[in-house]
């Protein structure tokens, strides 16, 4: 369902335990040298891409066809981007952080992570109020 055969990546997973509202907070920069055959029909899609999957579902980071930007070390990246993630629900959450190459393994993509952080809501007390004598 990503448009061809997931053929290497890379990812790492945590879990966590979070209370409705807090928020995941972490920047990332997608970078690939996957630009040239990126709509190879004969030879497949090559649309590589990066994603954060937070309890079975996946939000989508960006994929080849968002990055404009030129670099020194890819030939082209996203740039630095900050991504924010609202937990609605309170619970115990699996996360994870990952890229996967398609359709090749010849062409390097790469997924840098920095800056992550869990901010935690914090609970503001009632006021306590006296009764009226």
């Amino acid at each position: 369902d990503v448009g061809g055969y997931a053929y290497e990546g890379s990812a790492i997973k945590k879990t966590i335990n979070v209370q409705a509202g807090d928020v995941l907070k972490f920047a990332w920069n997608f970078k690939t040298n996957e630009t040239l055959l990126a709509s190879d029909l004969w030879r497949g899609s090559f649309v590589d891409y990066s994603f954060l999957l937070v309890d079975g579902q996946i939000k989508k980071l960006a994929n080849i066809n968002d990055t404009t930007l030129n670099t020194s070390s890819f030939d082209k990246e996203t740039g630095i981007q900050n991504y924010e993630y609202k937990f609605n629900s309170a619970g115990t959450y699996t996360i994870a952080l990952g890229l996967v190459d398609i359709d090749d393994f010849a062409v390097t993509s790469a997924l840098s992570i920095t800056n992550v952080s869990l901010e935690k809501i914090q609970s503001v007390p009632e006021p306590f109020l006296q009764p009226l004598t």
